[in-house]
């Protein structure tokens, strides 16, 4: 069955992105992560067949340093939230 997500689906979330940090780094102990994904749920926004990269950009986000390859062999960056705009 398809369904808009509620937020009943938040710890589903959470659980998922606990299984992916070895690759993609901490997530779900970040209040910043736990609140985007709230906001999503609460609002039913997804962000289908966009990058993340760019979601975030979009939010104000910008690089601040080179945080290495993960597991995966995917290069990644630390984002930080401008503050200055």
């Amino acid at each position: 069955m398809i369904r808009l997500l509620q937020m009943q689906d938040y710890n589903t979330w959470i659980n998922l992105a606990k299984e992916v940090e070895y690759l993609f780094g901490p997530m779900v102990d970040s209040k910043d992560f736990q609140d985007g994904i709230k906001n999503c749920l609460e609002n039913n926004k997804v962000n289908e067949g966009r990058s993340a990269r760019s979601i975030y950009e979009r939010s104000g986000f910008v690089d601040l340093k080179d945080a290495g390859k993960k597991l995966a062999g995917i290069e990644t960056v630390i984002m930080v939230y401008r503050t200055d705009k």
